[in-house]
This record gives structure tokens, C-alpha cells and sequence, in this order.
């Protein structure tokens, strides 16, 4: 896990660590609003002169506008059929001869209504088909005065979009995306988002729910996803990652803060070049296409602006982006800090060392950061990178003695075998990296995503923009041919 500071005169922060496979998420973290206590109006008086005591149909229109959540207003009330129309007696000049006669059948109407509401609630919690219900009763219900018994989902036709539900009972079970392909024989025929085809039969018709139309192609930002839900988030990053689009916001205009969701490709993609650092330089959030650069602008400019220190959190599982999102960050707020000097070069050099002694091949990932680092940079007045500070923690020390089947060491073991020049290897006794009990323990001493030769050089020439002499290069190296000898010790009793 890595995270990200920065401070006006003092430092911005980067953290590499919680998100699905080859999913990575980066957030800012501001200060959020909050809304107060909402306001009512205030309940207009009743002219006791006109009015009987309350009847059973207000008291029923209270309780409706309550379970709808509508503003307690008698302007306000819930569409009914025309039998069920909130009766007034202020407004009814016969009202007391007109209860006595309709009481019993307003108390009915009232009963199938209500019925009918929570009904709709039960089953279709959370849908926006839901929301549209409970503002409008069934289309069925204002037409007639039968009781409403029809299921809220009405039947599919072909070429809608739904949420099936395969009911797999695996842990991590969730709706998919389907299309109605066919649907006149009596039973159902989806194509869900994989490419698999499911026949519904209509005792299983349960399985299937109506998608909103903000799910069906997938939005920018997912605070605007109709089925706000597990299976809708994930699907908005399928369909997005589909059409080659790995950054997604979530609440990016919002109160909810500036959070990015980035999933990994596992390629290069042509969208960090410096056009695209000054496409997104001063810009807010929402006026471009998600993009990391714009929550590393945004962090920059809030220090700027607010005076206060920012910081970025970046979290994701192994494999999910964390250490290369770590370093489009830096390199997005060296370009833009104005001055391209001395201490930005050492502050993204330093990137080159911390992953060939902190990094290693694990079953998931080819260069997995085995600690967790906190970067704080620091800025002066004029928004220019003067300082940095790095600090680790929760190194895997137990991986330099023990790795774990189709797993390797750290690199910089790897990289000193095959880069180093063949007089120093002999005054060290190093040999090949099948040689070492450290090094062969996960039965892999190759990494087919790996140059370690052009890794070894990439770190010789970090360390000297960095200023390690030709003394402390000498000394790192016998300490970790050393710690190659000692794994070959054989003790015997």
C-alpha cells in the first residue's frame, strides 16, 4: 500500500495496498459537507369550526406519505385511484351524512393500496422500478378497482437488458449483466455479459430483475449508476475495461470525495504522455475524462489554493496497480511543479532502488512491492518540488530465506548475477542463481516479464543520480553476496 502527501512549504504524500483482482483505487481525501437536520413546513392549522376530528382516511394518507417519504404537506399526497382519493372534510360541506355512508369503502380501498405498497416495497427494494412505484401506484391500480395483483417486474421482451441472478451459491456470487434474446416459447433465453446462454423457466422468473438504463452502457461516473450495488459497480468496470477505458470516478462531483477506480491492464497504454499531463493540468475534476493525472492536479491546486496539506491513499490487492500508480503520480507532479531540477530527478529515481530491494515475483504479480511506503514531498512557495521524504514499513523480511512454490527473491539478488561485471562477481564468489539455496527455494530463477541485466544497469545509474559513492555500492554488494553464502551453510550435528 503506498500513499501519497502533499504539503504547501512542506510535503505531499504517496502510499503503494484493497480492491478486486487487477483493481486498484485511488482517493483524495477532503473535507466533506454534510447537510443538516431538513427543515418541515410547518403543519397548517385546522378550523375546528368546519372540521370534524381527524378520520381513519387522514390518518391512513399520514401513514402513506410517511412510508413514501414525502414531505408531511396536504398539497403533497400519493397517487390513488379515484376511489382512494384523500377525502377533506374542510372542503365538503356534507361531510358528516357523506363518512357515515362511504367509511367501510374508503377503509377497503385504503387496505388494497397499502397492500399494494408494501408489497412492491418488499420485492423491489433498492431498484429504481421501485422508486418509480412507490411515486406512482401500478398503472393497473389506477384502472381499475380490482385489487392489484400483478408482479412489479413486468414480462421481459427481446432485447432488454437484465440482471440474472444464477443463484451459484459460491461465496463471492453476484447479479450479472444479460440480454433477453428470446422470450415467446414460454420460457426465457438470456445472453449474459460472458457469453453464456441461460433458458429461465417462468417458475424461475424471480431470477431476473429489470436493469436501470445507466447500467446498460456503462457512465463516467458511477455515483450516477441507477443499480448503485455490488453487481452495478462491477459492471461498470467490465463494460468500461471492455472499450479499452481503465479509469472510472466514483462521486467525482459530488460530497463523497475525489475516488478514482483504476483496474489494471497489464499493458502500456499511450495516455500518460506529457500531452496528457497538460491536458489535465488545472483542471477540476469532471471536466475531463477520469484519468490519475486529474487527482494528482486536483491534490496539487487544493494545496495550492487551500494552503493545506493533501494527501492521496492508493489501495489494491497484489497485482492491482498500486506501485505504477505510485509513479505516474510522481512524475504528473514533477512535470507540473515548473522546475525540472536536481531533487525531481532523485525524487523519481529513487523508484528504481526501493523496487529492486523491496520487490519480488509472486505467483500474481511479476513485481510485487513486499512493504508499504509512505512518500512525503515537499513544496516551497512557489509550488516547486524542494524535498522528499521516503519511509517503508512492513517489509517481508522472511521471503529473503523462504519463498513459496513459482515465487522468487528480491530482485536485486537476481539482477547482481546477471548484470555485474564477471572480475567483481569472482572477488565475491558469486556464480549462477541456481547455485544459491535462497535463490531456488520457489523452483523459478527467471521472470519472463523481467530483463534483470537492464534492471541492474537501471539501478547502478539510480544510485548515482542519488549520490551513493562507488564505496557504498561495493559495500551493498559484498552484504548481499554474503547473505547468498550463508543460505549455502550445511550444519551437521
Amino acid at each position: 500500500m503506498s500513499l501519497c502527501s502533499l504539503s504547501p512549504f512542506r510535503t505531499a504524500r504517496a502510499w503503494p495496498g484493497l480492491a478486486w483482482p487487477g483493481l486498484a483505487s485511488a482517493w483524495l481525501q477532503t473535507t466533506t459537507p454534510f447537510r443538516g437536520p431538513e427543515t418541515r413546513a410547518p403543519r397548517p392549522q385546522r378550523d375546528s369550526s368546519r372540521a370534524p376530528a381527524v378520520g381513519t382516511e387522514q390518518l391512513v394518507s399520514v401513514s402513506t406519505a410517511n412510508r413514501l417519504r414525502l414531505p408531511a404537506n396536504q398539497d403533497q399526497q400519493p397517487r390513488v385511484r379515484r376511489s382512494e382519493r384523500v377525502w377533506s372534510p374542510v372542503t365538503d360541506p356534507d361531510a358528516r351524512q357523506r363518512e357515515a355512508a362511504t367509511t367501510r369503502e374508503r377503509e377497503q380501498s385504503s387496505t388494497i393500496f397499502t397492500n399494494h405498497l408494501r408489497r412492491s416495497s418488499r420485492e423491489n427494494t433498492g431498484t429504481e422500478e421501485t422508486r418509480r412505484k412507490t411515486r406512482a401506484p401500478h398503472k393497473a391500480c389506477e384502472e381499475s378497482d380490482d385489487a392489484c395483483d400483478s408482479s412489479p417486474l413486468q414480462s421481459p421482451r427481446m432485447g432488454d437488458y437484465v440482471w440474472l441472478d444464477l443463484k451459484s451459491g459460491r461465496e463471492f456470487d453476484v447479479p450479472v449483466g444479460a440480454v433477453v434474446k428470446l422470450c415467446d416459447s414460454g420460457q426465457i433465453q438470456v445472453l449474459d455479459d460472458g457469453g453464456r446462454e441461460h433458458w429461465i423457466s417462468p417458475q424461475n422468473a424471480t431470477n431476473i430483475k429489470p436493469m436501470h438504463p445507466t447500467s446498460v452502457h456503462g457512465v463516467e461516473d458511477m455515483i450516477r449508476l441507477g443499480d448503485l450495488n455490488e453487481a452495478g459497480i462491477l459492471r461498470n468496470l467490465l463494460i468500461r475495461y471492455n472499450e479499452h477505458v481503465i479509469y472510472t470516478n466514483c462521486g467525482g462531483k459530488t460530497y463523497t470525495g475525489s475516488i478514482l477506480v483504476a483496474v489494471n491492464p497489464y499493458q502500456l497504454l499511450p495516455i500518460y504522455t506529457p500531452d496528457h499531463i497538460r491536458l489535465y493540468t488545472n483542471k477540476k475534476i469532471g471536466e475531463m475524462p477520469p484519468h490519475i493525472f486529474a487527482i494528482a492536479d486536483n491534490c496539487y491546486f487544493n494545496m495550492q489554493r487551500n494552503n493545506k496539506d493533501q494527501c492521496c491513499i492508493i489501495s489494491g490487492e497484489s497485482g492491482a496497480g498500486k506501485t505504477e500508480s505510485t509513479k505516474l503520480i510522481l512524475q504528473f507532479l514533477a512535470a507540473i511543479s515548473g522546475q525540472h531540477s536536481w531533487i525531481e530527478q532523485q525524487v523519481l529515481e529513487a523508484t528504481p532502488i526501493l523496487e529492486a530491494f523491496g520487490n519480488a515475483k509472486t505467483i500474481r504479480n511479476d513485481n510485487s512491492s513486499r512493504f508499504g511506503k509512505y512518500v512525503d514531498i515537499h513544496f516551497n512557495k512557489r509550488g516547486a518540488i524542494e524535498g522528499a521524504k521516503i519511509e517503508q514499513y512492513l517489509l517481508e523480511k522472511s521471503r529473503v530465506c523462504r519463498q513459496a512454490p513459482d515465487e522468487r527473491n528480491y530482485h536485486v539478488f537476481y539482477c547482481i548475477l546477471k548484470g555485474m561485471a564477471p572480475e567483481m562477481k569472482a572477488k565475491l564468489g558469486l556464480g549462477l542463481a541456481s547455485d544459491y539455496s535462497y535463490l531456488t527455494m520457489g523452483n523459478c530463477t527467471a521472470c519472463d516479464g523481467r530483463d534483470d541485466l537492464s534492471d541492474y544497469s537501471s539501478i547502478l545509474s539510480a544510485m548515482k543520480v542519488l549520490m551513493f559513492t562507488e564505496t557504498e555500492n561495493w559495500e551493498i554488494s559484498k552484504l548481499l553476496a554474503a547473505i547468498l553464502h550463508m543460505g549455502n551453510l550445511r550444519f551437521e550435528g
